[in-house]
Formats: structure tokens, sequence, C-alpha cells
């Protein structure tokens, strides 16, 4: 009796805490200026309203086809700040807004990446070596040639829709905010779709997939934008009591660009870890990193493939339930 009295007691806090993937997506400064959804993340409750706050940093090197004459070199570090703001008119509806703050430098973790390579993931990338630290540069020979930049991104606005069985559908649009000429947004607007859904499997383990579709614009100054990318992701979350989750995360999607190049126009996945904790009733602070194909040493291309070489990202998340957003009201009245 003491036992079903004690799991009455906790399933209040087990559904006001679901178990869900880690909220990211591929940082490669190509795919950022195009609308991309991350996995959805729990239903808020009627009336409440939520901020997030993603700072995720991205080193990323790609000097192809060959270093003796390239005609794509990607080398730099994205530091990214995120604001994001959801709120829930009724049950089961939602609008969101997200605004993010770029830096395209030099930044600091390539040394560490050369040490990760090669005590970590116990191989040498070469390439990356041969080139001085701290470089900034985004080019593709006779069309652009960017280095450091900083400013704001492409702003997206969008709705869900929790849908029964445990759906979840959103639409949503990029709004061109970004700078296009220093590669900072898209220089047009972009159109997309995705549904999600979760299961248990246990008491502790719960899965997630998504799929989505994106209608991008023509990109501005780029040159070979698809029209069309779809998306995908597939994450197991574990629960081993009511504060800590863990989370393994595959994703993927369709290259923004074609550029001719195979290894960067070959499908992009990535690979996350990532830890949440429930810091309170109303705030969660997550952590994360994710790898490409460098995690296999570029053999296993279907579960690591196009992306930075490592991200790392902290996610800081408050919620303000109906009942805290009333009490405010009155008392300015």
């Amino acid at each position: 009796m003491r036992a079903l009295l004690a799991l009455l007691c906790l399933l209040p806090m087990i559904g006001a805490w679901p178990q869900m993937p880690m909220d990211t997506r591929n940082h490669r400064a190509l795919s950022l200026l195009f609308l991309r959804f991350s996995p959805a993340q729990e239903a808020l409750p009627p009336g409440s309203e939520q901020w997030t706050f993603i700072y995720t940093n991205a080193n990323d090197f790609r000097v192809l086809p060959g270093i003796g004459n390239p005609v794509l070199q990607e080398d730099y570090e994205i530091s990214r700040l995120l604001i994001g703001f959801r709120t829930s008119p009724s049950r089961g509806t939602e609008w969101y807004f997200e605004l993010p703050l770029v830096a395209r430098g030099g930044g600091f973790m390539d040394s560490i990446i050369i040490w990760w390579h090669a005590h970590v993931l116990g191989w040498s990338r070469g390439a990356r070596e041969l080139f001085p630290e701290g470089r900034s540069k985004l080019s593709r020979a006779g069309r652009y040639d960017e280095g450091s930049a900083f400013g704001l991104g492409d702003a997206t606005a969008g709705y869900r829709r929790d849908l029964p069985g445990g759906l979840v559908l959103r639409a949503a649009a990029e709004l061109p905010f970004g700078n296009s000429g220093e590669l900072l947004g898209s220089g047009s607007a972009d159109l997309g779709f995705s549904l999600d859904v979760s299961r248990p499997l246990g008491k502790q383990w719960t899965v997630a997939v998504q799929a989505a579709v994106v209608l991008q614009g023509d990109g501005g100054r780029l040159d070979g934008v698809r029209g069309l990318v779809d998306q995908e992701s597939l994450a197991v979350i574990w629960s081993p009591n009511s504060k800590d989750q863990w989370v393994a995360q595959w994703q993927s999607e369709r290259a923004p660009v074609e550029t001719g190049v195979s290894g960067a126009d070959a499908t992009h996945r990535l690979i996350t870890f990532g830890y949440r904790r429930r810091m309170s009733a109303s705030e969660t602070l997550e952590l994360f990193f994710s790898e490409d194909r460098d995690l296999f040493r570029g053999r296993a291309p279907l579960l690591a493939n196009v992306g930075p070489d490592f991200t790392f990202g902290v996610i800081y998340r408050v919620t303000r339930p109906a009942r805290a957003r009333a009490s405010a009201g009155q008392g300015r009245e």
C-alpha cells in the first residue's frame, strides 16, 4: 500500500518532466543559414511560457577536394547564442520565436581537437595540422571568401500543435534578419514542417523520432542552394531518477548547398551525447557535445558524416506557469 501511494505521488512529477531529446542541430556554417528543426521538447502547460538560452561552440575544418588546389575551405569556430521564447495560449497549442547571435572567428579549440583526435579517438588528422591554428576562413573558389563576422542570424517563428497518439506537428518560417553579405544569414525566407513522436521503453527509457522537411529560399549570394531538404533524428533517453537524464542522439539532414565537392555535398549526420539536470520545478540545465565522421574515422557515414569536427553546448530553460503569470499581472494593477 505504501509503495502504491509513493508511486501515485511520483506520477505528477514524472508527467511534468517527460524524457526529451537534446535541443540541438548541425552547426556547419552553411547549414546555420537556413531553417532547421531541432527535436521537439516537452509540451508547455496551457497559459504558461518558457525562455530558452542555448550557447553552442562549434569548430569546423574542411579543405576540399585537396590541399593543393582547394575549391572549398571551411576552417572556423562559431559561437552562437540562441534566445528562444515559447508560449501556450491553450492546451496542445504553442507559438515560438527564436533569434540567434552569431560570432564566427578562429576560436580556441583547434589544439584541443588535435589532442582529442590523437589521444581519445586514436588517430591524427594530418590536414588540420598543416594549417595555422586560429584561422577563420569560409570560402568557395570564385563564389565567396569570408573571414570573421559577428551579428544576428536569421529569426524563426513557429507554431506547434500536439496531436492524438503523442504526435507533435510544427510549422515554422525563417526570416532573413542576418547579414547575408557576411554569411550570417541566407538572405531569403524558408518554410518547414516537422513531425515528432516519442514512446516510453519501460520506466526509465524513452525513444524519440523526428522527420522534417524544409523548403529553402534562394540563398541570396549562394549558388546551388537545394530547394528541398529533409531531416531525420532518433534519440534514446535514459532517466535513472526524477532529476537526471542522459541522451544519445543521431541527426541527419541533406546538405543545404550543392558545391560539386562530394565531401561537402554528402548527407550531414551527427552523433550527440547529452545530460539534463532538473534544477527546480521550473528550471533545467543541459550539457551536450556532438561529433561528426571523425568519431568513427569516416567508416560509418550512415551514423556520422558531415558536420563540425566538435560541438559543445549549454542549454538553460526557465518556465513560467500560468498561475505565476496571473499573480504578476494582478500585482501590477
